[in-house]
């Protein structure tokens, strides 16, 4: 099949070669993502089980704390995990979620430096 000069167009592409590396390789980037995915999902995991703390049994309610203050600890969570709480509201705070939230609390380090810790990782604003 032949082409009329005419009608073809050509276009150059350049290209511009350097030394520049990326900081983040695809692959860790990748890796990063599948990461911040997983603790994504235990987020929402552990939001589920805050709203079901109404049915839950006290043995059950009391190992959840100590795994939420072993992971808040840990840093591995952030108090933005707590976001979904309502600990204002009144209403809200029936006798199974404060025993709960106390346990959560009491659970947590009373070093001064790991309680520092966790709170400079933030509170979650009301807008979020």
């Amino acid at each position: 099949m032949l082409i009329e000069q005419s009608k073809m167009n050509m276009k150059i592409i350049a290209t511009k070669v350097s030394s520049w590396q990326k900081e983040t390789s695809s692959t860790s980037g990748m890796r990063e993502g599948v990461e911040a995915s997983l603790l994504l999902k235990h987020k929402y995991c552990l939001w589920d089980q805050f709203r079901e703390l109404e049915s839950m049994s006290l043995l059950r309610s009391m190992h959840l704390a100590k795994f939420v203050a072993d992971m808040l600890e840990g840093f591995s969570l952030s108090l933005a995990v707590l976001k979904v709480v309502d600990l204002v509201d009144v209403t809200h705070l029936t006798s199974k979620r404060i025993m709960h939230f106390r346990m959560l609390f009491e659970a947590i380090s009373s070093t001064q430096i790991i309680v520092c810790g966790i709170c400079s990782r933030g509170w979650p604003s009301p807008q979020s």
